[in-house]
């Protein structure tokens, strides 16, 4: 880390023994995540006490969950983790993809290449691969469809990963060049 993180626990003073166990093994460990960097600042405030500082916040809360809500803040980029479910706690994987994800300076783009009945990204039935285009954006990355034009063909320019998804049907000469373009530039 080479920027400052700001980690704010929102969790209800509460009875419930799962959300208490959440609350803790929580706390434990982005105290030790705290230790590893000065850059990591963690502030535990609970939402129903610190009301007016919760308003306060230039972080956006709209919800906070009753099983306890993270949010991770860096510059103008912001994740939020919110603990729910049966058995509520902050997993390892969740807090570093939310770290990497607040960290990078852009979200990279993920561009599904249509135009050959291709197995759609936002189709969400069992032909589409919805699924794969949720979770990339669960991932921080930002995804469009995207068609190459023969007559002016070309990949965008910010387009970091084209997915190609099993075209029926041969691609164009002028879209393959398009392609090599695009992989030559890096």
């Amino acid at each position: 880390m080479t920027k400052e993180v700001k980690v704010l626990c929102f969790f209800t003073n509460t009875e419930d023994e799962l959300v208490i166990i959440a609350r803790d093994k929580t706390r434990r460990f982005l105290d030790q995540c705290a230790g590893y960097s000065t850059l990591l600042k963690v502030e535990s405030l609970d939402p129903q006490v610190d009301r007016g500082r919760l308003e306060t916040l230039k972080e956006k809360v709209t919800h906070v969950s009753p099983q306890g809500t993270v949010i991770i803040t860096c510059g103008t980029r912001q994740k939020v983790i919110t603990l729910t479910g049966a058995s509520p706690r902050m997993e390892e994987r969740d807090f570093t993809n939310a770290l990497v994800n607040v960290l990078r300076d852009a979200e990279p783009k993920v561009c599904f290449l249509t135009g050959h009945h291709e197995r759609d990204a936002m189709d969400s039935s069992e032909a589409g691969v919805s699924a794969l285009k949720n979770l990339l954006e669960g991932e921080a990355y930002k995804t469009e469809r995207i068609g190459i034009k023969i007559t002016a063909p070309e990949i965008p320019q910010d387009c970091d990963i084209l997915m190609i998804n099993n075209p029926n049907g041969d691609l164009h000469p002028q879209e393959i060049r398009a392609i090599d373009a695009y992989v030559k530039r890096g």
